[in-house]
């Protein structure tokens, strides 16, 4: 470092040794200037090509995992915005449905548009991801603009149409609006059901994870919980609770059935959730893929969230790592 002597000053030295001072007792040991000297190679190979270009890999793999949270931020709040449209203060929903936003949008659309073929490409997105994201260029990849595609992708034919776009275009400025002390401040009802959409989308996450690795758990329980699940009386109980559910009558839970169910364990508003979510839901459990549960899934149902919620005590923690081990050494 080129520094005259005369700026240098104590106050400097102090500072630098505060760095590197993990013991904190105001100087450098022998161990501590060891990792000092690691330190400064290190930031000298980062001056060399291949450490520049060691850095840009790191920095692009940041982008890209920046990107994904940012889709994934997208597919769960996508629907649940026109959940909460009528929410919003009258301003913001006739600045959002007014001619001059339709125009600016459709400007937008234009430039976006270089094949100009009247749909917008996901290649032809990549800038909006970029600026999206605020990840490098180089990050964002063909299939992440496939994967931001979808999820305006009404029609579902792999493009953004003008009507489409104009969708997102509102999307994002609602998403925008709700996050400032104004928009916090008007639209605590619709920031709750929002939040309370995405407790519902990570609940039918966890359910549907947890359902695949149930077979390797079962073995590992304690003989008295297994006994239990399989008892006269565990069946009984679930079966009154089925009839509870089964409004109807017909020896069956169709998806509006579980509307109950699914508000009770994800602890969610009822505008939150909505009839799609409770198909998925039940799509989780329906084996036979007929779009219902019949008594002896719901029975198995039951039987996966009595183990789920054992699996969450010290005693089930345990059983999880013997299953976790026993998987990983076959």
């Amino acid at each position: 470092v080129d520094v005259r002597a005369y700026k240098l000053t104590e106050e400097h030295c102090k500072h630098f040794v505060d760095i590197f001072d993990v013991d904190r007792n105001g100087v450098i040991t022998k161990a501590e200037f060891t990792n000092l000297v690691r330190f400064m190679i290190i930031v000298g190979f980062t001056q060399t090509e291949e450490g520049l270009q060691l850095t840009e890999d790191v920095e692009i793999a940041k982008g890209k995992d920046a990107v994904d949270d940012l889709l994934t931020i997208l597919e769960q709040d996508r629907k649940s915005v026109q959940k909460i449209i009528s929410l919003l203060p009258d301003d913001i929903f006739k600045e959002l449905t007014s001619d001059a936003f339709v125009k600016s949008c459709h400007e937008k659309f234009v430039a976006l548009d270089v094949e100009t073929d009247g749909v917008l490409k996901p290649h032809e997105l990549h800038t909006v991801v970029v600026e999206l994201s605020e990840a490098s260029p180089y990050a964002v990849t063909e299939e992440q603009c496939q994967r931001f595609t979808k999820i305006f992708d009404v029609r579902g034919d792999g493009v953004l149409h003008p009507d489409e776009f104009l969708d997102f275009a509102r999307f994002l400025c609602v998403m925008s609006y709700l996050h400032t002390p104004e928009g916090k401040e008007a639209s605590k009802d619709a920031l709750t059901i929002m939040n309370d959409n995405r407790k519902i989308e990570d609940l039918i996450t966890q359910m549907s994870n947890d359902r695949q690795c149930l077979k390797d758990i079962i073995p590992h329980l304690p003989d008295w919980l297994r006994e239990d699940l399989i008892s006269e009386s565990f069946t009984i109980e679930c079966l009154s609770y089925f009839q509870d559910l089964d409004k109807d009558g017909n020896g069956t839970l169709e998806p509006e059935e579980l509307f109950p169910m699914v508000l009770c364990m994800s602890k969610a508003s009822e505008q939150a959730l909505d009839l799609e979510q409770c198909r998925r839901f039940t799509d989780v459990f329906d084996e036979q893929k007929t779009g219902v549960i019949t008594l002896d899934q719901f029975v198995n149902f039951s039987r996966f969230l009595i183990i789920m919620g054992f699996l969450r005590s010290s005693q089930g923690s345990e059983c999880a790592a013997a299953s976790a081990t026993a998987t990983a050494a076959r």
